[in-house]
């Protein structure tokens, strides 16, 4: 074997060693790398898991806390309403004779409807200012809603009519102190031979009873019905409002639609008149089935539901069953 053979043998052998150490060397770095990769990998997903965790935690936490809280709310709800429904109840003796003369109108008119008295419930959520909204009447007909805010005044009432345009007597007598809308009501006193004038709204701002005109009070809880009826069906309703003062000597001066006005018209009403007015409806503005839709809701928060011709039998009342119980 000459020089030459000897130097390529040996050559190759040190190329051959070096790759082999090249390689040992590289599947070690590789494999300390592969290494360091999952050691990154399963520290970070146990990081996540963490996070994940915490997340879980913090959301499982707020929301048995909104749950409380709209617990609490409903509660603190369902007790005012309670509360509320208990004093008018108790007070209901002075929407007996409005309720009696209106389903006697109904009745005598042929139409079907359910009449709802006493309505209470509460509006506002939380982180909002809770307020209970009390209705008089509402007559359910099966294409319309009327709200109807029954008023037992006595005397003279003017109602959206300044005294002096009655009479100009009255108008040196008594002023309508107010620039929008008012009801004045004069009375003579329970006892002794003196008047009585209470204004609504009250000019001094003291009476909180008499904070608004009749009028503005029977339109506000007819849109407060009308936004419960939103949030409970999704349904936005035109609801029908108007005063009803039921009062057998009552004697009314109020203006008539026409004139022009920037304020919505609100029907008023004694008897007579309301006895016209219902004898006088059309068709209403809403589509039919709304006593199947809405009758069980607002049976729910009333004191009393009472059916007419069609829905006689199925709703009746509960006060015409305790009132002949007490007869026998």
């Amino acid at each position: 074997m000459d020089t030459t053979t000897v130097v390529i043998l040996l050559i190759l052998g040190f190329l051959v060693v070096g790759l082999a150490t090249w390689v040992v060397f590289s599947h070690r770095r590789h494999t300390r790398r592969l290494a360091g990769l999952a050691e990154t990998a399963s520290a970070e997903r146990q990081q996540w898991e963490m996070h994940l965790q915490q997340v879980v935690q913090e959301g499982t936490a707020a929301h048995l806390a909104d749950v409380a809280a709209e617990r609490r709310e409903k509660e603190e709800s369902q007790a005012l309403v309670a509360r509320y429904h208990q004093a008018y109840t108790a007070s209901l003796k002075w929407e007996v004779g409005s309720r009696a003369k209106l389903l006697e109108m109904v009745s005598a008119h042929g139409l079907d409807g359910v009449l709802f008295s006493g309505i209470v419930f509460a509006t506002g959520g939380r982180e909002q200012p809770k307020y209970v909204t009390q209705l008089d009447h509402v007559l359910l007909m099966d294409d319309r809603v009327i709200v109807i805010e029954a008023k037992n005044w006595k005397g003279v009432v003017f109602d959206g009519v300044a005294p002096s345009s009655v009479h100009a007597a009255f108008g040196a007598l008594i002023d309508a102190g107010s620039d929008g809308e008012f009801a004045i009501q004069v009375r003579r006193e329970d006892q002794g031979t003196g008047l009585s004038i209470t204004r609504h709204p009250d000019p001094s701002g003291t009476s909180e009873k008499h904070s608004v005109a009749p009028r503005v009070q029977v339109r506000r809880q007819a849109f407060a019905l009308r936004r419960l009826i939103e949030a409970r069906t999704g349904e936005d309703l035109s609801i029908d409002a108007c005063v009803f003062y039921s009062h057998k000597s009552v004697r009314l001066f109020t203006p008539r639609k026409g004139a022009p006005s920037r304020t919505p018209y609100t029907p008023v009403f004694d008897t007579a008149g309301m006895r016209a007015h219902l004898g006088a409806l059309g068709p209403g503005r809403i589509g039919p089935g709304l006593i199947e839709r809405l009758a069980p809701g607002l049976a729910s928060m009333a004191t009393d539901a009472t059916g007419v011709g069609a829905y006689a039998e199925e709703w009746q009342s509960v006060l015409d069953a305790v009132q002949g119980e007490q007869v026998d």
